[in-house]
């Protein structure tokens, strides 16, 4: 006759129930509310999960942080540390990172508007009909300061204060 131990399966009728962990009692629990909000996203807070021990022991040799988005590998990648860059660049650098963190990339869109309208200015400003505008005024000046030289005399030279 043939056993349970020797066959070493059970069957159907007679195989164990198994236990519902608390894990996946809250897993189910969550997959149901995922289904209630399909359209929503939910977001989780991470110190429910941090009560757990696995997920705290992973956490406890300080690897959290995903290499692509820190910080500071970041502002590396806009100016990267083995060329020389300058001051100024590093902390242009570090401005749009902190801006494209904090808001978005609408940041840089802001900017590139802003920057766009320097530009427009910078080109209206260096047309030639604003440059012989600038010319004329300042030939005016020079103009009226000869005038006033004439009428006036020499105001100051050598050995007037005697």
């Amino acid at each position: 006759m043939i056993t349970r131990e020797s066959r070493g399966r059970f069957a159907p009728s007679e195989r164990p129930k198994t236990r519902v962990t608390e894990s996946e009692r809250e897993m189910k629990e969550i997959a149901g509310e995922m289904k209630m909000f399909e359209g929503e996203v939910k977001v989780f807070e991470g110190k429910e999960n941090l009560s757990k021990e696995d997920l705290f022991q992973r956490c406890l040799g300080g690897h959290t942080q995903n290499a692509n988005g820190s910080f500071n590998s970041t502002v590396w990648r806009l100016a990267p540390k083995h060329l020389h860059c300058g001051l100024k660049n590093i902390e242009i650098a570090a401005y749009l990172v902190a801006g494209v963190f904090n808001e978005g990339h609408l940041f840089i869109l802001r900017i590139m508007d802003n920057e766009n309208q320097r530009v427009a200015r910078q080109e209206r400003r260096s047309l030639l009909e604003t440059k012989e505008a600038r010319e004329t005024r300042r030939e005016q000046f020079l103009m009226e300061n000869e005038l006033y030289e004439e009428a006036e005399g020499l105001l100051y030279g050598p050995g007037m204060a005697d």
